[in-house]
This record gives structure tokens, sequence and C-alpha cells, in this order.
């Protein structure tokens, strides 16, 4: 930017599409704008790489346990009948729509997201920190119970709308993730998995 012949055209723009802060861009001199752009940059930054390590670091173990369970396959149960007969009954490992945190771990996540509150304001950058990656736990962590909701929902009656069903909780989990976050919070309290499953045993 600051070897570009048109950079201070560009850091004009950007100060006056209120991408930089800047009170009278015209007045200011290249050299700050730019000082101006790499601090907005930084900043960016710092508020963002706690949210993305979070995520990454639960979302590749997530999947990873999720491949090496379904390596393992289906496991078949024989159980001895009266007489000499046998019944056998095929066990499939539960998928990505049954994922469910637990109550004492929701319990944790949810006093986490609390305590962020008044750490992500603190002048101390570790402790604002510190609050950012409790933040990001709490809504990672209940953003995907959400989508294991939205996927077990569609999928419960018509197992064959899996890909679509994944398709849509993924364009959610990344366009609008407080949608998937109430639902895995309020999952914790209503547990609509249970019920759905529930009203499938009662229907013939």
């Amino acid at each position: 930017m600051e070897s570009s012949p048109k950079g201070a055209q560009i850091l004009i723009q950007l100060v006056q599409a209120g991408l930089l802060p800047a009170g009278n861009a015209v007045l200011l001199p290249a050299r700050q704008l730019l000082m101006s752009l790499e601090l907005t940059v930084q900043n960016l930054l710092r508020a963002l790489l706690p949210t993305l390590f979070v995520q990454g670091t639960v979302l590749s173990g997530l999947f990873t346990a999720f491949a090496m369970r379904r390596a393992e396959g289906a496991v078949v149960v024989v159980q001895a009948l009266q007489g000499n007969g046998r019944k056998a009954t095929v066990l499939v490992q539960p998928g990505f729509s049954l994922l469910m945190i637990p109550r004492g771990l929701g319990v944790f996540l949810m006093g986490a997201a609390l305590l962020s509150l008044p750490m992500t304001s603190s002048a101390n950058s570790l402790v604002c920190t510190l609050g950012q990656l409790f933040s990001a736990a709490f809504t990672t962590a209940f953003a995907l119970q959400g989508a294991a909701v939205l996927i077990c929902a569609m999928t419960a009656r018509r197992p064959g709308h899996s890909a679509a069903a994944g398709c849509l909780a993924a364009a959610l989990y990344v366009l609008f993730p407080l949608a998937l976050l109430m639902t895995g919070v309020s999952e914790q309290f209503f547990h609509y998995r249970l019920r759905i499953l529930q009203s499938m045993r009662k229907d013939p």
C-alpha cells in the first residue's frame, strides 16, 4: 500500500467509507492514513484470532472424532433367546444430529459466558483475550448443538435429506450463527430432539 502510486487515494476512500477512523481524510497525510489502516487491521485480528482458534480447535477435534467412530463401523449385538433362538441387533454409532452438550458442561459454559462479559472490556490484554476465549467456547459449542438440532429435525422422518440439512446448517453457522446459538441454548431446557424421537415412536 505504501509503495503503490494510488495508495493515498485508496486510503482516503477507505476513510470516506468509514473503514478507517479519521477526522478529515483530505488533511491527513498518506503515512498517517497507512498507520491508521495498520491499527485497524491489528485490532480486527486481535478480536478475531481467539474466536477462530476456538472454532478451529473444536471443529477439527469434533469431526475427527466422528470420522474415527464411523471408521469403526456398526456393532452387532447377539442376544440369546429361550431355546436355541438368537436375536441380532445392529447398533449404529450415533451421528452429528444427536450431538448433546452434557448438563454439567452446559452450566460451565454458560457461567464462562457470563464471566466473559466484564473480561472482554478489561484494559488488561490478557484478561480481555481470556474473556474472548470463554465467549468463543460458549458460542461455538451451543451453535454446534443448534446445528445438530436442525439436522435432527430435518432428517428424523426423511433420512435422505441429510446432505441438504447439513448444507443448511453450515450456511446458518456462517451467515446467521445467532439462530443456531439460541436453538442450542434452548435445547438444554426444552429437549427438542427428545420430543421429536418420542413423537416418531408414537406414530404407527
